[in-house]
């Protein structure tokens, strides 16, 4: 994936064929109740939503790191010719290799050919990218690459004491080299030119001069101290449940929530499938990321497990808006988005719990898939009520001008403004037939204002039951019990039947349409 032509392919299989496959399926089983260019609006709004969760991120993870870690000081010692010299010696030329790539200059005494030598080291740890910050932190990758290659080199001992605090590094946590010691002599580290010259600094100390280059001046036994945050019980639940759980979900209902009193919006149908879409494009996006950042193994991971899971988020929020609209269920916003995220956070919890408890990884590997399964499960059941709603042709109804086109946010009149819209606008009072019960949907507003001021208030709490575009209905061609459309004819889910609209409603001119 990394080499050539093949690697925006593999990229684009890995991040958008899974999605693809998954919003496709649904799609041609609802086709008739979703347009592609909602779809591809919906897709790229979540997206487009990730922008200002970046800036809320940035100021909310070192927040949570302060907060929920503590700095653990490891020691990683190695007894005479056990390969802690050889180590040493690749840190320091790791940060030499960075200095050089930063400011084409060759320090010396360890590059002769920085180049050569640089490309050498990165080809023999496995690590694409050498990379020493400023501050002299390195990456984890970096600290394996150095480990496994000195252990080749001599046969050595790994440093078991870091292993563990190392795996619970959370994402893009870094490890910071201290210090550095052999026998009596000790170089403190605290930059990256530091550690540049810390193993030089130490021959020199342990043999009384000047080290040749790649020699070994002495057999005293060597410790590198290092610190670092590794994660905690406390910080792995607040990544999970808020960081990630959270503020990537309530993007995704912002993203399908604008479009849900839309007149184009015409069944659950189409719900179900903005909601996917809106899954989809925020775990497409977020895979590109994790693909280019990490490894091959990462990329099909998440390919299998992440891209499904952050699709059936999406489909839940689609499923509760649906409850809303077309069953008449007044569910807080809130409640929308705890199911969600309860199932985001439980799936990142299990994979981000600390190493130190105990657990393997295969054991928490097999916690969030029950979690996604569980998830997958909890949608199955939840569709079973809206089921029975009518499925309306929304290009016909589009040909016909009585609902508007797909538009983007920005081309949109009212832009964000829907999100927080509490009643659906196309439910106003008109005559329903003597048939049909009269439904709390076709209802107005008191015009009170300090009325209006407590129930919007009340309202954003508990939510009485709002507008509904359904209502029941025996399907005259199954004599199924169905929830046939108010505004709009439908069809019967069960047997195809069409079902007039229950309400005669004349079609909007061509500015309404579009609104």
């Amino acid at each position: 994936l990394a080499q050539g032509a093949a690697a925006p392919a593999g990229v684009a299989l890995l991040t958008l064929g899974p999605a693809a496959i998954i919003v496709g399926t649904f799609y041609m089983r609802y086709r008739f109740s979703a347009t592609k260019r909602q779809l591809a609006f919906t897709f790229f709004e979540a997206i487009f939503w990730m922008a200002p969760l970046i800036v809320v991120v940035a100021v909310v993870d070192p927040l949570n790191a302060a907060l929920t870690t503590r700095t653990l000081r490891v020691d990683c010692h190695w007894p005479a010719d056990d390969g802690g010299q050889s180590f040493a010696l690749y840190s320091s030329f790791i940060a030499q290799c960075s200095q050089w790539a930063a400011h084409q200059e060759a320090p010396t005494p360890l590059l002769s050919d920085p180049a050569g030598e640089c490309w050498t080291l990165t080809r023999a740890t496995g690590v694409t990218r050498i990379t020493v910050e400023e501050n002299g932190s390195i990456s984890p990758a970096i600290f394996r690459g150095l480990l496994s290659q000195s252990w080749k080199d001599h046969g050595g001992l790994q440093c078991d004491a870091i292993s563990n605090p190392l795996e619970d590094l959370p994402a893009g946590g870094r490890v910071f080299p201290v210090a550095m010691k052999s026998g009596p002599h000790e170089v403190e580290i605290s930059s990256r030119a530091d550690l540049a010259t810390a193993y030089d600094q130490l021959c020199a100390l342990a043999s009384g001069g000047q080290c040749l280059r790649w020699s070994v001046a002495s057999a005293s036994p060597v410790t590198v101290s290092y610190e670092l945050r590794p994660t905690t019980v406390l910080n792995a639940f607040m990544t999970a449940y808020f960081r990630a759980g959270l503020l990537e979900e309530l993007l995704k209902y912002a993203a399908v929530r604008r479009i849900l009193y839309k007149d184009r919006v015409v069944d659950c149908g189409g719900l179900i499938v903005y909601g996917l879409a809106a899954g989809a494009g925020f775990a497409s996006a977020e895979n590109i990321e994790y693909t280019f950042n990490g490894s091959v193994k990462t990329a099909i991971t998440r390919m299998l497990l992440s891209i499904p899971l952050h699709c059936c988020t999406g489909l839940i929020i689609g499923i509760h808006l649906g409850y809303r609209k077309f069953l008449g269920h007044g569910f807080p916003w809130f409640w929308s988005l705890l199911v969600p995220v309860l199932v985001h956070g439980t799936y990142d919890f299990a994979l981000m719990l600390p190493g130190s408890l105990g657990i393997t990884k295969s054991a928490r590997g097999i916690l969030a898939l029950g979690v996604l399964v569980s998830g997958a499960l909890y949608c199955r059941l939840a569709w079973v009520h809206l089921g029975d709603v009518c499925v309306v042709d929304v290009r016909a109804m589009m040909r016909e001008g009585r609902v508007s086109v797909p538009r983007t946010l920005c081309a949109e009149a009212d832009r964000c403004a829907p999100i927080f819209e509490r009643r659906d606008p196309l439910a106003v009072p008109v005559p329903a037939p003597s048939n049909i019960p009269q439904q709390p949907t076709l209802r107005s507003s008191p015009s009170s204002r300090l009325g209006d001021i407590a129930r919007m208030l009340s309202e954003e709490i508990v939510p009485s039951g709002p507008p509904c575009q359904t209502a029941p209905f025996v399907c005259p061609g199954c004599a199924a019990e169905v929830r046939a459309q108010i505004l709009y004819p439908s069809y019967c889910p069960h047997c195809g039947a069409q079902i007039a609209a229950l309400v005669q409603r004349p079609a909007p001119h061509h500015g309404d349409a579009m609104a």
